[in-house]
């Protein structure tokens, strides 16, 4: 989906989703400083709140972002970025990218999240908007906005 370093060491516990409950059935898990299961509320969608919304990297990123050659953990991540390993919000947020060093969440300016431009742009800043079989529809992109401003509310 996006280029980056992986910031913050990924625990390879198991698959994107892992709440506090699991980790402490894990006693090796990371607990995460921003959960993969983040509330989402009507404050981070623009428009309005879709509730098929929570939840997004077990519904959205693990059906458009992992597998094949993309994010996951199942060998050398496209662009470095495991989206599939437990706390993937945490590995995301304020880390540079390699492309032209933006962020890929910023939690200052969303809109120049390499993560935000890759989704929503019609043409990439670098390489390919995402996901790369296309865009995602409608209702997932607004879902996915919704998680990126879900994430930056928790970081803060």
């Amino acid at each position: 989906m996006v280029g980056g370093s992986t910031g913050a060491a990924a625990s390879t516990a198991g698959a994107a989703g892992a709440t506090a409950g699991d980790a402490a059935q894990m006693p090796d898990a990371h607990v995460c400083s921003i959960p993969d299961q983040i509330m989402i509320l009507e404050e981070d969608a623009d428009g309005g709140l879709d509730p098929t919304c929570q939840n997004v990297p077990r519904k959205v990123i693990a059906n458009n972002c992992i597998g094949g050659i993309c994010h996951d953990s199942n060998g050398p991540p496209a662009a470095n970025l495991d989206l599939m390993a437990p706390c993937v919000a945490e590995r995301l947020v304020n880390v540079k990218s390699h492309c032209m060093d933006l962020l890929i969440i910023d939690i200052e300016d969303p809109t120049q999240s390499l993560l935000f431009d890759k989704l929503n742009s019609p043409k990439a800043k670098c390489g390919e908007t995402m996901p790369f079989t296309g865009h995602l529809p409608p209702d997932e992109l607004a879902c996915m906005n919704a998680w990126i401003h879900a994430v930056i509310r928790a970081a803060q």
